[in-house]
């Protein structure tokens, strides 16, 4: 058994790093015969645990609906840029193009929306 003073031994136990925890034997005295650190693995077990469904739960997030606009930008960026049949004499993607590309009819009106935004870098 060791003769440490009652402050020698808090200061002991005050040195416990965060991640553990001590346990304290008492004899029938009420003596202190033994102090054992442990470590507190509920804890690191949850910690380890919340960042795993974190992760998942982003990986997991559904993407953001598509819209016409996106499939026109898409359209937009699939067009060979040296195509002088894509492309308007003002530098605009032709519809008739755009609508090669996706399979379905477009306005001029969302083609003008979507390459305004292209052009400002939205």
């Amino acid at each position: 058994m060791s003769n440490k003073s009652k402050t020698e031994k808090s200061a002991a136990a005050a040195e416990v790093p965060a991640n553990r925890v001590s346990s304290r034997t008492y004899d029938k005295t009420g003596k202190l015969i033994a102090v054992r650190e442990m470590t507190r693995p509920r804890e690191i077990q949850r910690r380890r645990v919340t960042s795993e469904v974190e992760s998942v739960a982003t990986a997991l997030a559904p993407a953001p609906p598509r819209t016409v606009a996106d499939d026109i930008r898409d359209a937009i960026g699939l067009l060979d840029p040296n195509d002088a049949n894509a492309w308007t004499q003002t530098g605009k993607p032709k519809v008739e193009a755009i609508e090669t590309v996706l399979g379905v009819p477009i306005t001029e009106e969302q083609r003008d929306a979507v390459w305004a935004s292209i052009i400002q870098g939205n």
